[in-house]
């Protein structure tokens, strides 16, 4: 692992660790998260040796608690000072690997700073995502988009505008994820905030390198271990619905998501676009027309010039708070309702990922519902297969199974065909456009009634004894009446019946056992899934409950700040101008 000190292009009197930025700094700015870093460092030892003494406190029977230890700086940070904020205090191109440059971004934390990339901040949260797909993570700004490349692509990656815009969002995504307890412990945000750390390591290391491609098939609030149960489940289409009746507490909170999402999208942000563009363009308006009057004082003399100067500066204020209000707007209102509605999108995304679940249950409930009723079909076939044999064996004890039953080893032998045969040849004879097989002894013409009347009432007997199943079918004729031909008979399709009948199923005996065999297995691994997607519905559906709980209240804060941000900066306005 490389030292991020050898690699660091803005080490030495380059690097700056101030919490000024190269962006607009004005008090409006002060309405939305903080993004100053606290001036504790000097007082670390203090801190340090009240932790260490609380770390050495005794327990009531007077044994010494063990004293915590820390992997990093940072998991000490953050977990000894878990309100302290991140800022992120520059932003700035960097040509570190890339010979046309790079936007790197320097994140804060007390006295430890780390660089890192837009597409690493991506990386992080698509990461967070699949560790926590029950939680709402945090969302980060949007990409360009493709206009803005068609448009002017150097100048897209290049924009101040844009850059500042990211270099605020993404602080906030930072200290959003550290106010979640289950992120800020978890070791992968914690890698993202050291510097010594290499991301592109981490990303291609445990636990990331252990999440499966289908997060479905994972366990949901550790997809990183591995499960067997889980392998056994199926993936539900994205477009499938519940048959069975839904919590309407999740149902009403995907409405919710969706219609405010929709109202946000759709048209608070368009009108509020079109109000800064118009604030925008009356600043613009107002810093001309302020720069004209000054050039027109400075034409006359006396009197009349100084009113006229006096103009233009009333004018150049104006200018001023409207510029400011431009900036306060865009920073505490237009930022953060656009982060609310990718709130909106990405709690739907939670919430379809736990009804996914619950289609998992009822999918392979109904697969197990109909593996069993396959198997139980099964199961009464052989039995009634095993009847039927064990009636012939009675009767002919010299019976020969495998023995194909035709009018060549009759001739030689009065034995008859097992039950399989019987049920096989019975299947071939009721697709068959020939002439039925007749049972032809090769005696004497003396004893040929005798023979032939005694096999038909044997297998007469056996067919009123056991019924043919569902697949199989036994029929027996009297050797003098023949089967009428079809009228569209096709000559030599019984032949070909029955060599395809011989290639597919050779010993249908082997073969059902075998099906029997598979299907148990197959119930097997079905019972062992429905009980893991059982489960896991209750742990998802109790872990999306409680952070749904946990946004409602972060958002009702944030929509007071929003709508409260305009008052409190009309009312800084008021104290300027007057």
């Amino acid at each position: 692992m490389t030292d991020f000190e050898d690699n660091n292009p803005f080490a030495g009197s380059d690097r700056r660790l101030s919490s000024s930025s190269s962006g607009m700094n004005s008090d409006f700015a002060s309405l939305n998260i903080q993004n100053t870093t606290g001036s504790a460092i000097d007082d670390d030892d203090s801190r340090s040796q009240i932790s260490m003494q609380n770390n050495h406190e005794t327990e009531n029977d007077g044994s010494a608690t063990p004293r915590r230890t820390y992997s990093s700086r940072v998991e000490q940070i953050l977990y000894e000072y878990p309100t302290e904020e991140i800022t992120i205090t520059e932003a700035g191109k960097s040509r570190e690997g890339s010979s046309r440059g790079v936007i790197v971004y320097t994140i804060q934390l007390r006295e430890i700073a780390v660089r890192r990339r837009y597409s690493e901040f991506e990386s992080l949260r698509n990461t967070l995502a699949k560790l926590f797909p029950t939680l709402i993570i945090p969302p980060i700004p949007e990409k360009h988009s493709m206009s803005d490349y068609a448009a002017a692509p150097t100048k897209a990656k290049e924009d101040t505008t844009i850059i500042e815009h990211r270099r605020r969002m993404l602080a906030v995504f930072l200290n959003r994820c550290k106010s979640m307890k289950q992120v800020r412990q978890h070791s992968i945000y914690q890698k993202f905030l050291d510097p010594n750390v290499s991301w592109n390591e981490v990303l291609s290391s445990p636990p990331v390198s252990l999440l499966p491609k289908q997060i479905l098939k994972a366990p949901p609030l550790d997809p990183a271990s591995e499960s067997i149960a889980h392998t056994y489940l199926p993936i539900p289409s994205s477009s499938a619905t519940l048959r069975n009746q839904d919590d309407p507490t999740y149902q009403n909170a995907e409405l919710h998501a969706k219609e405010y999402e929709n109202l946000v999208s759709g048209s608070l942000e368009k009108v509020n676009r079109r109000i800064i563009k118009r604030y925008s363009e009356q600043a613009t308006d107002l810093s001309e027309l302020g720069a004209k009057f000054n050039a027109f004082s400075l034409e006359e003399h006396q009197a009349l010039a100084g009113a006229i100067e006096k103009v233009g500066q009333a004018i150049d204020n104006s200018y001023i708070s409207t510029e400011a209000l431009v900036s306060g707007l865009s920073t505490s209102f237009t930022e953060p309702l656009g982060e609310s509605a990718q709130f909106a999108s990405i709690v739907r995304s939670v919430l379809k990922f736990r009804k996914q679940k619950a289609l998992q249950y009822e999918i392979t409930t109904e697969s197990l519902a109909s593996k069993k009723a396959t198997l139980e079909t099964l199961e009464r076939t052989e039995q009634e297969a095993q009847r039927i044999n064990a009636y012939l064996h009675r009767d002919h004890p010299n019976l020969n199974r495998g023995e194909p039953v035709n009018s060549n080893n009759l001739s030689d032998s009065s034995t008859l065909p097992s039950a399989s045969v019987l049920l096989q040849k019975g299947e071939n004879q009721s697709t068959s456009d020939t002439d039925t097989t007749t049972l032809q002894p090769a005696s004497s013409e003396s004893t040929e009634d005798s023979t032939e009347s005694v096999a038909a009432a044997r297998l007469e007997d056996s067919s009123a004894l056991f019924p043919p199943t569902h697949a199989d079918t036994v029929t027996v004729k009297p050797p003098s009446h023949k089967k009428k031909r079809s009228v569209f008979s096709i000559p030599g399709i019984s032949k070909l019946n029955n060599a395809i009948h011989s290639i597919v199923d050779n010993d249908p005996e082997t073969t059902r056992r075998n099906n029997i065999g598979k299907t148990r297995e197959q119930i097997s691994q079905l019972e062992y899934a429905l009980a893991a997607a059982k489960e896991d519905v209750a742990l998802v559906s109790d872990s999306v409950k409680q952070d749904l709980l946990r946004y409602q209240g972060q958002k009702e804060e944030d929509l007071k700040k929003m709508m409260l941000a305009p008052a409190a900066f009309n009312e800084h306005n008021r104290n300027i101008l007057y």
